[in-house]
């Protein structure tokens, strides 16, 4: 059998951009990304990213709703060169998309970080409802929250524990966790230099956050992400411009 090609810059760039099409590209921010600005911004944790996963029910799938990149901690791994060049390759070729060739594209040129790349990513992804950490979530209607291997004076641990105890959510930690998961997002997540993961369903998707540092559960986060979400809004009224380039 021969060996699968490794994936191209326009390959890469073809996966997402039909996601791109569909959506009228504006300027500004989209109502949610601008409550999960609010939120990360405001957090005492130093969370990364924050996405909307919603739901379809025709195909019981939980696809890309939206999302916001805060960018906000150290969470990078070295790359080569080879890859590097890659990633840059298909920033300008979405940046192109949305702002035309003439355009100038100096932040294509900085390096593309790992959770960068891995958030990217995210929206050409898809996951089956009941499967893996974000189905479980959703089909369980119970946030999931997983961390690494640090270890917690036993107070914190406890309360943590006290959570999960009264069904509040379902906490995954210890130094095995990541892989001897068997749901890919989270060892790509471990292998993006990311620690913590957090999916919390809500009436029509998952918001997903993850931060490089390893964070204990708290629900209040669980609280204050769903009061964000249950708002009047169009949520399917997207763009993409914080993800274009999100620094």
């Amino acid at each position: 059998m021969a060996a699968s090609r490794p994936p191209t810059p326009q390959s890469t760039a073809s996966s997402i951009i039909p996601l791109l099409r569909r959506f009228q590209f504006l300027p500004d921010q989209t109502p949610l990304q601008r409550r999960f600005q609010t939120l990360l911004k405001g957090a005492r944790e130093r969370w990364m990213y924050a996405i909307y996963w919603l739901y379809s029910p025709a195909d019981s799938l939980l696809c890309w709703g939206d999302g916001y990149y805060n960018g906000n901690g150290k969470a990078q791994k070295t790359t080569s060169p080879t890859e590097q060049a890659q990633r840059k390759s298909v920033f300008r070729l979405l940046s192109s998309l949305m702002s035309g060739p003439s355009a100038t594209h100096d932040d294509c040129d900085q390096d593309v970080t790992d959770p960068e790349w891995f958030f990217l990513l995210s929206m050409s992804h898809t996951f089956v409802n009941g499967s893996g950490l974000l189905g479980q979530a959703f089909s369980n209607f119970i946030p999931i929250w997983l961390t690494g291997p640090d270890r917690f004076p036993e107070p914190a641990c406890q309360r943590a524990r006290q959570l999960q105890d009264f069904g509040l959510l379902y906490w995954l930690t210890g130094p095995d966790q990541f892989s001897e998961l068997t749901c890919q997002r989270a060892r790509q997540l471990q292998d993006s230099g990311l620690q913590s993961m957090v999916c919390i369903p809500c009436p029509n998707g998952v918001v997903e956050l993850a931060s490089a540092e390893v964070v204990l559960p708290n629900l209040d986060l669980v609280i204050k992400v769903r009061d964000l979400i249950n708002f009047n809004g169009p949520v399917a009224d997207l763009t993409f411009a914080e993800i274009i380039r999100p620094r």
